[in-house]
C-alpha cells in the first residue's frame, strides 16, 4: 500500500473504535508483508503501539524482520507477539505461533516448531480459522510441509483438515508475491500501456518471468524452444514499452496484467 493510500485510509478509520482500527492496521501489515515493504511495516508497528496494541505491533515487527531476511529478529518478535497479542480476529497469537513454527523449523528446531504449530492449531480449532496457516513467513519452512508432519502425529481432526486443504498449495507469500507490487514498484510511475493487448502466449511468458524463470525454464514449461521464448519476450517488451524484466513486471502489475 502506498503512503498516499495509507494516509487516505487513516483519515477514514480514525473515527472507528480502537479495536477496529487495530484490525485495519493488521490488515495493512499483511498487505505490506506481501509487498516486501519493511518501511511501511515499521510505521504500522508504531501506529499499533500508539493504540496500546503492543503485541500486535510485535507481530508486524516480525513480518518486517522476516521481509528483511533477519530470522532471529523475526522469531523474537513473533514470540513476543504470541505472548502479548489480544486481537481475536485476525488471530494474531495463532499467526505469530505459526510463523514461529516456520522459522524454527528452518533453523533446525523441528520439535519446537511442531509444538508451536500445535499451539496455533489449538487456538484456532473452535472457530476453524485457517488464516494463521496460510504461510506468512518468507524465510521459514513451507506451511504445507509442517502441517503434513503435524497431521502424521495424529494431532487432531482440525490439523488433519488443515493438512488436507494445504496439500498442493504454496504459502500465501510465495503464491501472491509475483502479482503484488513491491515497494519500489509502487513508488515508480508506470508508463501508460500503449499498443495491442498481450496475446495469451505472451501472458504465459510474462507469468513465468514473474516467477523468476529462465528462458530455458520457460521453454521447457511451454514446450517451445528458447529462441521462441526470446521472440515472445521481445514482443511483450515492445508492447509494454520496456527493455528489461523488472520494468516489464512493474508495468504489468500496475495495470493488473499479472
Amino acid at each position: 500500500m502506498s503512503s498516499r493510500a495509507r494516509w487516505a485510509t487513516r483519515g477514514r478509520t480514525e473515527a472507528l473504535p480502537r479495536h477496529l482500527r487495530v484490525v485495519v492496521l493488521i490488515g495493512e501489515g499483511l498487505l505490506a508483508a506481501l509487498s516486501a515493504d519493511p518501511e511501511t511495516l515499521r510505521t504500522i508497528e508504531t501506529d499499533l503501539v500508539s493504540l496500546g496494541a503492543a503485541g500486535e505491533g510485535r507481530f508486524v515487527a516480525g513480518l518486517g524482520a522476516d521481509c528483511e531476511g533477519d530470522r532471529g529478529a523475526a522469531l523474537e518478535a513473533f514470540g513476543e507477539a504470541a505472548e502479548a497479542a489480544t486481537c481475536v480476529q485476525p488471530p494474531v497469537r495463532a499467526m505469530s505461533l505459526a510463523c514461529s513454527a516456520q522459522l524454527l523449523d528452518s533453523l533446525g528446531e523441528a520439535e519446537t516448531a511442531m509444538d508451536r504449530l500445535a499451539q496455533a492449531a489449538a487456538l484456532t480449532e473452535v472457530r476453524r480459522n485457517g488464516v494463521a496457516f496460510l504461510g506468512w513467513s518468507r524465510q521459514g519452512t513451507p506451511m504445507e510441509w509442517l502441517l503434513r508432519r503435524l497431521d502424521a502425529r495424529g494431532h487432531s481432526a482440525w490439523t488433519h483438515e488443515l493438512a488436507e486443504v494445504a496439500t498442493g498449495h504454496s504459502d500465501v507469500i510465495s503464491s501472491l508475491e509475483s502479482s503484488t507490487p513491491l515497494r519500489h514498484e509502487q513508488r515508480e510511475a508506470a508508463a501508460p500501456l500503449v499498443g495491442p493487448a498481450l496475446s495469451p502466449r505472451e501472458r504465459e511468458v510474462l507469468g513465468e518471468l514473474a516467477r523468476g524463470a529462465t528462458y530455458a525454464d520457460i521453454g521447457a514449461t511451454l514446450f517451445v524452444s528458447a529462441n521462441t521464448v526470446k521472440t515472445h519476450v521481445s514482443s511483450l517488451y515492445t508492447k509494454l514499452g520496456v527493455s528489461r524484466r523488472s520494468d516489464a513486471l512493474a508495468i504489468a502489475r500496475s495495470h493488473q496484467i499479472l
